[in-house]
């Protein structure tokens, strides 16, 4: 009788120590993955930020030319415009 009572009490602080290290580790994943999605989402923010002042300043530069990608560009289709209008 006194084994069985032993075994029991083995079992008891197994499962004890052994349920610990589960929420700890689970804690611990838990806030791993936490950090992650906050780093990933603070990178997609600034890429964000960064896209759109690219797509501005683009949009700005393609007004400076009337729509035209360079002055070269300009140049070339101004051309073609005036010689068909003779």
């Amino acid at each position: 009788m006194k084994t069985n009572t032993t075994d029991q009490n083995l079992w008891d602080i197994a499962k004890a120590g052994l349920g610990g290290k589960y929420i700890a580790l689970n804690a611990y994943v838990r806030k791993a993955e936490h950090s992650q999605i906050h780093e990933l989402s603070f990178d997609l923010k600034n890429l964000e930020k960064e896209h759109n002042s690219t797509k501005t300043s683009k949009l700005k530069q393609k007004e400076a030319n009337n729509g035209y990608g360079s002055r070269r560009q300009w140049c070339v289709e101004c051309s073609k415009m005036s010689s068909k209008k003779k």
